[in-house]
């Protein structure tokens, strides 16, 4: 619906002023603004042409170093040996010495601001945002964003002290560096979350060589499995890549984790030797720059998206770059910047023969220049355009220009407003995602998109509000920022209660950052605290200037928290509390206050402070906090407060702040870690966490210098030994025993002691020791509940006897399976005397059948007769000595049985199995006829089906039968079906004689069931 003339013109000067500021790049605007004006306070007296310099992304520093390659003038200052960082204003931020002798070949910026120099020798610099040089421990937890992990290993140099080899090709990625070295390695450190650790790893290009030499470089990090926005060339989710332009006209793509090498087959042959390539944000395309043509492919297939551009000069441009995902900014002394779109547009801005530092950011490029200052490059959001394109009836335009009318008085305002009511509902008009301005459309798809978004159907006005707030978040100016708030606050008030009770937003976002709520009410003021946390950061005395795109895409799921470690980076510890207060954040408090406090500790102010004051400072800090603000947690985590004291020598201090450290582990751990043992062990029992108490005893276990140490410590908490008993009893392995054993006999506690020699029995190879043993365990068993054995006879089970406690082996005794507490000891003398016995009698058996092999050894009763059964068979005469005829071994089985008091009934099913298995038919015969079956003859007939017996034979077993019911069933199983009928007749069971009949296939017999069917009526 348009909008009445008389309204809009209102707005039309305002919207002429806004677009006198854009630059149109075919159809699509863009504007230039300058965030800091020049000169920079870095600028005044610095060169740039002379320096190497490298920009962090998302209103990153600058690190600025001399170019050992450049000259210097004669008479003229000796160059600075130093490598210095400044933030965006121009403002030092750090510094750090220099050996100018030193050839860079690199520097760059991670995501979480450590700077990376790269030498030609192979050595690899790691730098904080204030020019810190960092150890390995702290560049890994700064890669990793994980301040308390320790005991990783990073290495700092590429090559052996003194190797030949040089690093010819190398670029900083998010999370770590590629360098190429000349002998066509690669040399990968990827410090990404993915990883277990982060590593440094060497792959070897083979399609490099002499001939096929390396021009360019770039590192690409794909999304896996769909669309997704990384880092700043980088996504912890991404698969690496490399790629190498080439001497011949290629590129070569190198797997960051196989290392395959091969050649993408390019849509569009290269012109020449690529000699830049950039990626874009999110990885998903390529800029190649080679021979003044500009060529763009999609990393996917590496299909051709633009090109070959001709820039109109061969010379290689000295900063390129992306601009967002819409274009590509390429800057060439002398000659200017020239801005590139998706269908070939060129724009052209002049700049003066001067050096140009340009930052990729997600939705913009920052300049860095000595005549412009710091300067932003961006893509008109999409609801900017809407609202101050010339001549647009979009809502959002209809709302901005009845706001400024509303201001000026003019009665016009509120009729437009109701028009705007009025008007048909549109599709879209989602809710702001995280705060930030709608997103930049893609590079191949440079269309504009609705001023309203996606999102669901919402009314005009709902879209338009929507839109203003976008475009607040998108506006630098303060005053433009209030204008299009304005507007949103002006619309609100026409939005009726039914509109306002069934608004929701199309997406969810967290609540805690305050960007959005349950009601338009709480999207408006997310937005303005957003925009004032922005504003504040863009002061050049902080020196941040992101904006809430780039906030939201940096780098990690939750905006807020890397913006806070960017702040806290810089020990800006103040600012980073207000923010957190500001924003409600409530765990990011806590960050805070930690790291304030570890830097108190790291001061030069601690040193003339006590232990005691400097901890009741720090108390005093914290319960200040803790009084503001009534929802922050109390429970707040001193431990890496204390790991920091600790690591600067002040354990004292260490220990009192543990005081105050309401958990437990974290106490546990330092102690533990600290080496405070016996302090350690009484907080963890004190608890009342298992989990802790064992971990410490565990540790101490692992860590005392000998088991004397051990015991002696745990002798002054009684409680300790009783959770190792407990712990020990349910995982006996070969570890476990050894200490546990020595901790039973010095308590006298001879059954524990008993039962983990009876499972060293059965660790045992030679049958004779485990006899041993397992009388010694009884033994031990006996003497329970007497006097403890003197050390002089304990020795056959002590050191010399059990010290070699082997892999846990189950143990067919009861022993166990039956808890020491369980039964007498009594029972346990008496069940482990008879597994001794046992095994006794199986050695003898295969001594005397003259086996090598465990045939009897290690069975259990029941087992040890049915093979002395089996062995008796027919079929194996040859296997047995003259000594044994058949008969002597089922006599042996019925010694075997009565020496053990094996119950009848089990006794005779075994017998049973065993003869049918080993087809002793005729035994089995006389087994039968020998004495009425205790377990009846359904076995025997059963044993003979499943060897597959004659039915006969079977028949004679089932008639034996008591049971009609079995019988039937087994008549059914042999397929007696004339016998299964008269069974199922005598049960007078119809079912059962129906089923016969069905399966049975004899018409004469069918028939005849129907007759006993008939007669049962």
């Amino acid at each position: 619906m348009g909008a009445p003339s008389s309204l809009h013109g209102l707005g039309a000067e305002n919207d002429e002023e806004e677009e006198e500021g854009w630059h149109l790049l075919g159809d699509v605007p863009f504007r230039k603004w300058t965030c800091y004006p020049a000169p920079l306070p870095c600028l005044e007296s610095l060169n740039l042409d002379e320096h190497i310099v490298a920009g962090a992304a998302h209103g990153g520093p600058f690190a600025v170093m001399r170019d050992a390659k450049k000259g210097v003038v004669l008479g003229s200052e000796r160059p600075s040996s130093y490598l210095r960082i400044y933030s965006s204003a121009g403002l030092l931020l750090g510094q750090a010495p220099w050996d100018l002798g030193s050839k860079v070949v690199c520097m760059g910026w991670t995501e979480s601001e450590a700077l990376v120099v790269i030498s030609e020798a192979g050595h690899v610099h790691w730098y904080t945002v204030l020019g810190e040089s960092m150890d390995a421990e702290a560049l890994e937890n700064l890669i990793r964003n994980a301040p308390n992990e320790k005991g990783r290993k990073c290495a700092t140099q590429l090559f052996v002290e003194g190797s030949p080899r040089r690093v010819i090709e190398a670029q900083v990625w998010a999370y770590g560096y590629v360098a190429l070295s000349d002998d066509f390695t690669l040399h990968v450190y990827d410090g990404s979350i993915s990883d277990p650790d982060p590593r440094l790893y060497r792959l070897s290009v083979t399609l490099l060589s002499g001939r096929r030499s390396p021009t360019s470089m770039a590192v690409l990090t794909l999304p896996v499995g769909g669309e997704g926005v990384g880092g700043q060339g980088g996504s912890r989710t991404g698969a690496l890549q490399i790629l190498l332009g080439t001497s011949d006209n290629a590129l070569v793509m190198v797997d960051g984790q196989s290392g395959l090498c091969e050649l993408p087959a390019l849509q569009a042959s290269l012109p020449g030797p690529v000699v830049k390539m950039r990626a874009s944000p999110d990885s998903r395309f390529l800029a190649c720059f080679a021979e003044g043509l500009l060529t763009v492919y999609a990393t996917g297939n590496y299909s051709k998206v633009l090109g070959p551009f001709d820039a109109g000069t061969s010379q290689i441009p000295e900063a390129m770059g992306w601009c967002g995902k819409d274009a590509l900014a390429m800057y060439w002394k002398g000659m200017g910047l020239g801005l590139v779109g998706p269908y070939g547009d060129f724009y052209h801005f002049p700049y003066a023969g001067e050096t140009m530092v340009l930052v990729q950011e997600v939705d913009s490029c920052r300049l860095w220049t000595e005549s412009g200052g710091c300067e932003i490059l961006q893509r008109v959001p999409t609801a900017t355009e809407a609202i101050h394109r010339i001549g647009s009836t979009e809502p959002a335009a209809m709302l901005y220009d009845a706001a400024e009318a509303f201001q000026q008085g003019d009665p016009t305002a509120d009729e437009n407003i109701r028009a705007i009511l009025a008007s048909p509902p549109t599709k879209g008009g989602g809710a702001i995602t995280s705060g930030m301005p709608s997103s930049p459309s893609h590079f191949s798809s440079p269309s504009l998109s609705s001023s309203s978004g996606g999102g669901g159907n919402k009314s005009p006005l709902q879209g338009a509000i929507h839109a203003c707030l976008r475009a607040a978040l998108g506006a630098w100016d303060v005053g433009k920022q209030k204008r299009y708030l304005q507007a949103a606050a002006y619309g609100k008030g026409f939005e009726d209660e039914e509109e306002q009770q069934h608004w929701q937003p199309s997406s969810s976002t967290d609540a805690r950052d305050g960007d959005m709520g349950r009601n338009k009410a709480d999207e408006f003021a997310g937005v303005c605290r957003k925009l004032r946390v922005l504003n504040h950061l863009r002061r050049p005395d902080v020196g941040i200037p992101t904006t809430a795109w780039q906030l939201a895409q940096g780098g990690r799921e939750d905006g807020w928290a890397a913006l806070l470690d960017r702040l806290l980076l810089r020990r800006l510890y103040f600012l980073a509390w207000k923010v957190c207060e500001y924003l409600r954040l409530g765990p990011e408090k806590e960050t805070v206050l930690v790291r304030w406090a570890c830097a108190l500790i790291l001061s030069t102010q601690a040193v003339h402070l006590s232990d005691r004051e400097l901890c009741d400072q720090i108390r005093r800090r914290f319960q200040a906090a803790f009084a503001k603000d009534p929802s922050f947690p109390a429970t707040l985590s001193y431990a890496p407060i204390a790991r920091t004291a600790d690591q600067v020598r002040r354990r004292g201090l260490a220990t009192l702040l543990l005081d105050y450290d309401s958990s437990a582990s974290s106490q546990v751990d330092l102690l533990l870690e600290m080496g405070e043992f016996k302090l350690a062990l009484g907080k963890a029992l004190r608890s009342n966490n298992l989990d802790v108490a064992y971990r410490a005893l565990f540790f101490l276990e692992a860590h005392k210098a000998s088991q004397e140490a051990f015991l002696a410590l745990l002798a002054s908490h009684p409680s300790s030994l009783r959770l190792l008993r407990v712990y020990y009893r349910s995982r006996l392995t070969k570890e476990s025993r050894t200490p546990w054993f020595n901790v039973s006999l010095a308590r006298g506690d001879l059954m524990e002691a008993g039962t983990l020699v009876a499972f060293q029995a059965y660790a045992q190879d030679s049958h004779p020791r485990r006899i041993e043993l397992l009388r010694e365990a009884a033994r031990l068993f006996g003497h329970q509940g007497k006097q403890p054995l003197s050390s002089t006879s304990s020795t056959a089970s002590s050191p010399a006897g059990t010290s070699s406690f082997m892999p846990s082996l189950a143990m067919p005794s009861v022993t166990a399976t039956v808890a020491p507490n369980t039964a007498s000891p009594l029972f346990f003398h008496r069940v482990t005397e008879e597994q001794a016995d046992l095994l006794e009698v199986q050695a003898a058996l295969e001594r005397r059948l003259g086996k090598n092999e465990n045939v009897f050894v290690g069975l259990s009763v029941s087992e040890t007769i049915y093979n002395l059964i089996v062995l008796a068979s027919d079929a194996l005469p040859s296997s047995l000595p003259p000594s044994l005829p058949p008969s002597m071994l089922l006599a042996e089985a019925a010694r075997v049985a009565k020496k053990f008091k094996v119950p009848d009934k089990r006794f005779w099913h075994v017998k049973i199995n065993a003869l049918a298995a080993s087809g002793q038919f005729e035994n089995l015969k006389s087994f039968a006829n020998e004495k009425k079956s205790p377990v009846g003859y359904k076995p025997f007939a059963q044993a003979c089906i499943k060897h597959k017996q004659p039915s006969g034979v079977v028949e004679t077993y089932i008639d034996r039968v008591a049971s009609h019911e079995d019988r039937f069933d087994l008549y059914v199983e042999v397929r007696l079906w004339q016998k299964a009928a008269e069974a199922a007749f005598r049960l007078k069971d119809v079912l059962r004689l129906r089923q016969v009949q069905a399966n049975c296939m004899m018409p004469g017999l069918q028939r005849s069931i129907d007759d006993l069917i008939a007669k049962l009526g």
